[in-house]
């Protein structure tokens, strides 16, 4: 079902049971309050007169593992990932626990994007969370906000990614990545 354009009433015109189902009755079947299902929700804009019910979701990885990779790279345990259908846009938060094994050496965490059938982004150093400069084996928590707006609608898996840069073993705790698709 999908929402019209209420007629124009006429003074001194039949009002019809049918002009009451398609014009009030249905339309209010497609606002959010009848189609809303789970408490947590909130609606976005779909298409020209439609919304679509939409929830925040998270993961978390609380285990602590580390890599020696220059290049964006899965952990041991991966993710966390979380997979959920959105439109073009999403707000993705991560944070975890951030160190290096190495005197002022850094590390970095992102986000890695897979739409239906391709990736659709690939993490950078910008987009994420880095730690540089810090004494070694001195951890520190991060937390990063990414605003998506390229991505292919529908089904779309965002998976937290890691690596260092040049020396030393970067080492990630705590991994949480929130989606709020739109």
């Amino acid at each position: 079902m999908s929402w019209t354009a209420p007629m124009t009433a006429v003074a001194h015109t039949v009002f019809t049971s049918s002009d009451f189902n398609v014009n009030i009755r249905d339309n209010l079947l497609c606002e959010a309050p009848a189609i809303a299902a789970n408490p947590t929700s909130y609606f976005v804009v779909d298409d020209l007169h439609s919304i679509v019910e939409r929830q925040f979701v998270q993961n978390t990885v609380l285990t602590s593992e580390s890599t020696a990779s220059d290049a964006w790279a899965d952990l041991a345990t991966e993710g966390p990932a979380v997979t959920v259908t959105t439109n073009e846009y999403a707000l993705v938060l991560i944070s975890c626990e951030i160190s290096n094994d190495t005197l002022g050496a850094s590390s970095y965490a992102g986000v890695n994007v897979f739409g239906p059938g391709m990736r659709t982004h690939s993490p950078t150093d910008y987009t994420g969370i880095y730690v540089t400069g810090k004494p070694a084996n001195m951890p520190e928590q991060g937390m990063a906000s990414i605003y998506f707006r390229t991505l292919t609608p529908g089904l779309n898996t965002f998976k937290m990614q890691y690596r260092r840069l040049s020396v030393g073993n970067a080492v990630f705790s705590k991994r949480t990545i929130m989606v709020m698709p739109l």
